[in-house]
């Protein structure tokens, strides 16, 4: 069984900041994501948001489970 590590942007902050549509799913499309947000607004929370579920997703994967993070944002 996996999990999925999902990451809320409430407001679409981070959607409309790097220009892309959710949801994103899979590390590299977050990592992606994260630096897009994070050079175009380096102090925007959803930046941390979207680290920490990285690194969730990255710990829970270290064991026996499979892990997936995905970006969800609405309005």
């Amino acid at each position: 069984m996996g999990t999925l590590v999902v990451c809320v942007d409430r407001t679409g902050d981070i959607a409309d900041t790097a220009g892309v549509e959710t949801p994103v799913a899979g590390t590299s499309a977050v990592e992606s994501l994260v630096l897009s947000v994070g050079l175009a607004d380096p102090e925007d929370s959803g930046v941390n948001t979207l680290l920490e579920g990285l690194r969730v997703a990255r710990d829970l994967g270290d064991g026996d489970e499979e892990a997936v993070v995905a970006v969800v944002s609405g309005t």
